[in-house]
């Protein structure tokens, strides 16, 4: 009842204002996905839609017709054009725009400084749901906490510093938010943190998007860091699990068009194709 009286309250807004174009998003909120077909079928209002997240994850609605879509990545388009291909979205009179993220509005470029980014997705000390952190004082009373997530992001980061340090190349670790906090107000360090500062590698404490293009070549386990640094054609590589992960937010890369050839499933696969990307450009 509460959303129909606010439903209709709406409806009376939109009638005395009698707006020509009206931006939407959250269109997996039910109430959303209503108001879109109400103003763009019914009152014939021209409706701009933006899509800021992934579609396999949060999009419950199959049919977009008669509106514009607008998408901050290119990489989400591509994720919409596949599911059109295999049936589970349908559209009619649909337009697509690409719009970008504000931050990287009137910035000025980085200079390239390093060879790779690892970017850590914080997930030694998440739930298997990767969305919290879990309890404080099981972190503290343990001196590792470990998942499947994060065992296998620690094996990559180890094998980027052994790289790193066979072939000369300039490595630098991007730490995510939620282990800056730890650290900030808890006093708790990754498990990677001693390995690392034995390399003599960099550790970025900043903000992640500040120097997003400082890197040839961006690592990742999980993170939507490479949903941005690929918006920006920056070469970012991201590992491609064998099983779709049930909880944490990641486009199943045979989902996303011309960028699934940036995904590698083993160690062998990802020296290879950062390798052969460095020998490319100095060719």
């Amino acid at each position: 009842f509460k959303f129909l009286s606010n439903y209709f309250k709406m409806q009376i807004k939109i009638n005395i204002l009698k707006p020509k174009k009206i931006y939407v998003s959250y269109s997996y909120e039910p109430q959303i996905y209503l108001l879109i077909l109400y103003l763009s079928n019914r009152l014939k209002i021209e409706v701009e839609h933006n899509i800021a997240n992934v579609l396999y994850e949060v999009c419950r609605y199959g049919f977009f017709p008669n509106i514009t879509l607008s998408f901050i990545s290119q990489l989400f388009l591509e994720e919409y054009i596949s599911y059109k291909k295999i049936g589970w979205i349908k559209d009619y009179k649909t337009k697509y725009i690409i719009t970008g993220r504000e931050f990287f509005c009137n910035e000025q470029k980085e200079k390239i400084i390093y060879d790779i980014a690892f970017y850590s997705s914080g997930c030694w000390a998440r739930d298997e749901k990767l969305f919290t952190i879990i309890d404080i004082n099981k972190l503290k009373n343990m001196k590792r906490y470990y998942n499947k997530y994060a065992i296998r992001e620690l094996l990559i980061l180890k094998y980027l510093l052994k790289l790193s340090k066979d072939k000369n190349l300039k490595l630098i670790i991007n730490m995510h938010p939620s282990e800056k906090k730890l650290i900030q107000k808890h006093n708790i360090y990754p498990p990677y943190w001693d390995c690392v500062s034995s390399y003599n590698i960099p550790i970025n404490k900043q903000n992640t998007y500040s120097n997003i293009d400082n890197a040839l070549i961006g690592v990742t386990l999980i993170s939507g860091i490479f949903y941005d640094r690929w918006n920006e054609n920056l070469y970012t590589l991201c590992y491609q699990f064998k099983r779709h992960r049930k909880y944490y937010y990641q486009i199943p890369l045979k989902y996303l068009g011309k960028y699934k050839k940036y995904g590698f499933k083993n160690l062998k696969e990802l020296e290879h194709k950062i390798l052969n990307y460095l020998k490319g450009l100095s060719v």
